[in-house]
């Protein structure tokens, strides 16, 4: 007797390849999160972590993301863990080493910096110059004004908002491109039986009829007529 296979996880799709696209879901999750994560802390001017760091940060979009993948995605669960992804990829990004400026303003604001220190003048307050090529501008205050959300400065609101529309739009893409991938699964699941029996169906050879003067005719026997030159019955040729 074959055992029973255990049953499905709550939520998951019944559907052919369930698998591939927990697969999916996880590395899209991932990619797109830390993509946009990455893109929103550029634009608003904060620098981007290289080697170890990165690669941190990676692995906790990788969890996020196969953590949200054991069942379908839905808004009410990938929003929150997006939102919780976003918050832990900008405090990454503020507190871990930079590599070279990666940010779209921190390059004019490392010039004017060491032009700064260069003629005399004292150090801006908060910042200080990187050897690995960013200004850090206050990390623990920039984090405490990001989760204060609009009670900080005008950049935090900044990077907050940056921050909530990447949530906003990884969810929106992820949660839509899910929903198609169940509905295709579904329909090629319905689709591929058929497609195959019409394939694998044996093909009938009709018999070849030959055409009424193109069969052949059975040859009638001749009696030969004339003297008998030996007794017996009569010679027929065929």
């Amino acid at each position: 007797m074959s055992p029973t296979p255990p049953p499905a996880a709550p939520g998951a799709p019944d559907v052919p390849g369930a698998h591939a696209l927990a697969v999916a879901r996880t590395l899209l999750t991932a990619v797109t999160s830390l993509v946009l994560a990455a893109g929103a802390h550029a634009v608003c001017g904060g620098d981007l972590p290289s080697g170890l760091g990165l690669v941190a940060v990676s692995a906790a979009a990788a969890l996020t993301g196969a953590l949200c993948a054991r069942a379908r995605l839905r808004a009410v669960v990938t929003v929150p863990a997006l939102l919780a992804l976003q918050l832990l990829a900008h405090a990454a990004f503020s507190v871990l080493p930079s590599g070279p400026t990666t940010s779209l303003t921190s390059a004019h604001g490392v010039a004017s910096h060491a032009g700064h220190l260069a003629h005399g003048g004292p150090a801006l307050p908060g910042a200080t110059l990187l050897t690995g090529g960013g200004v850090a501008v206050g990390h623990g205050a920039h984090v405490h004004g990001l989760l204060a959300g609009l009670t900080g400065s005008p950049a935090d609101r900044a990077m907050l908002a940056a921050h909530v529309a990447a949530t906003l739009a990884v969810a929106v893409l992820l949660v839509a491109g899910d929903a198609a991938a169940v509905r295709a699964f579904r329909w090629w699941a319905c689709v591929l039986p058929a497609v195959l029996a019409t394939v694998a169906r044996p093909v009938a050879r009709r018999r070849r009829t030959l055409p009424l003067h193109t069969a052949p005719r059975a040859s009638r026997g001749r009696v030969v007529s004339g003297p008998l030159l030996r007794r017996g019955p009569p010679l027929v040729l065929a």
